[in-house]
């Protein structure tokens, strides 16, 4: 199937877009780790914190942006395949570390309640 030109172009900035904001918040992450942005915000978060709370909502955006990259340039029939799809799949999979972590955060807290709600831990 021919792809058009103005969809790649599209899909090409989307992505690199995407890795723009994946490293400024890496560098977020490393630079400032322990600096409070809103000290009196209802939940004050440190830069570390907030960086890691917006890679893991990023994840999904940045997964979908990698395939359809993958999809566009179709890395599946080129020379070098398994580095070239490596290499598109990478930030996706940096981002997928503090996805993982949140929703299995999320479990383990429902999963607490509901054992403190019928009473099996206090």
């Amino acid at each position: 199937m021919k792809k058009n030109k103005w969809l790649k172009i599209l899909l090409t900035v989307l992505y690199i877009t995407g890795i723009g904001c994946h490293l400024v918040l890496l560098l977020t992450m490393c630079l400032h780790p322990h600096r409070v942005a809103s000290p009196d915000a209802m939940l004050p978060m440190t830069d570390f914190e907030r960086a890691f709370v917006m890679m893991a909502a990023g994840f999904i955006p940045m997964a979908g942006s990698a395939l359809s990259l993958v999809w566009v340039y179709d890395l599946k029939n080129t020379a070098h395949r398994r580095r070239n799809m490596i290499l598109a799949l990478l930030p996706a999979a940096v981002d997928a570390v503090p996805f993982v972590f949140m929703a299995g955060l999320v479990l383990v807290m429902l999963a607490e309640a509901w054992l403190e709600v019928f009473g099996l831990i206090h």
